[in-house]
């Protein structure tokens, strides 16, 4: 697959910051875009595992020659940094903006916010180096470690009784502090998710946005993990009725298709556009 991609149309890899080890040298590692070849059409964007989903497409289109990532690299990244890679290959580009929509809470008039994904990554910045968060519960000092790739795979394949019970099982297999409790109350477990998401800001994502029209300030609340998703879902349906309208038209089979570069892929269906004016 590396092979195929052009040159100069690798994105960079965020440097991957952790306060015990320094930085990780990513020169030379990056992602291609997705939605551009037959592998990209296997992936099936309706699974509820969302977290094994992020990992399948994000080491699909991981373009690392010289092998320098080590084993299950994105699996073991905090959770705020694999959306960060998410949002980077679904926009395309550190400099690339994130087009959000919401509707004003109070006139109901539609609202525009554009962040670039370095824009994102600057909040990231400083999370990466927070590697524990801790809090004082039952008059002792309780540690955890931040949650990764690795847990969300496991929680999504696990059943739990309630919302509770997931919450509390999920918060112990964080907790690094010998002897933690094991029933929690939910006063104790809100606390412990704030702390999270304090320390992984892209995790829980929010940002406030005035109304032109009424000066209402409106907060709001998202998900930037499954907006990336949406995005990527996107281009390969695009991908698909590309190679649908070339199929059609040339009488190509879908190898066929895909066979084709990309660039002359375009060329084709701007010719097949214009002949249908």
């Amino acid at each position: 697959m590396n092979a195929q991609v052009e040159a100069g149309a690798v994105i960079p890899l965020p440097p991957v910051t952790m306060s015990s080890a320094g930085t990780w040298c990513t020169d030379g590692v990056g992602f291609r875009r997705f939605g551009k070849f037959e592998t990209d059409l296997a992936v099936d964007f309706a699974v509820p595992n969302r977290a094994a989903l992020t990992t399948r497409v994000l080491e699909l289109c991981v373009v690392d020659p010289e092998s320098l990532l080590p084993p299950r690299h994105f699996t073991e990244l905090s959770i705020g940094q694999r959306i960060e890679c998410l949002l980077l290959l679904a926009v395309g580009g550190w400099e690339k903006a994130l087009s959000l929509v919401f509707e004003c809470q109070g006139c109901g008039e539609d609202l525009e916010l554009d962040l670039t994904v370095k824009e994102l990554a600057e909040a990231q910045r400083e999370a990466d180096h927070i590697e524990t968060v801790g809090l004082d519960l039952e008059g002792r000092r309780i540690e955890f470690r931040k949650p990764t790739g690795r847990d969300q795979e496991v929680w999504a394949g696990t059943v739990f009784r309630d919302e509770l019970d997931a919450a509390e099982r999920m918060v112990s297999s964080l907790a690094i502090t010998p002897e933690f409790p094991s029933t929690l109350g939910r006063t104790s477990i809100r606390e412990i998710e704030r702390i999270f998401e304090d320390a992984d800001p892209l995790v829980n994502f929010s940002c406030r946005v005035r109304c032109g029209e009424c000066d209402r300030l409106n907060d709001y609340r998202v998900d930037l993990m499954e907006t990336a998703l949406a995005m990527l879902s996107r281009m390969q349906t695009q991908l698909i009725h590309a190679i649908h309208r070339m199929a059609t038209h040339y009488h190509w089979s879908e190898a066929d298709v895909l066979a084709v570069p990309e660039w002359r892929r375009q060329q084709y269906l701007q010719l097949i556009g214009a002949t249908k004016k």
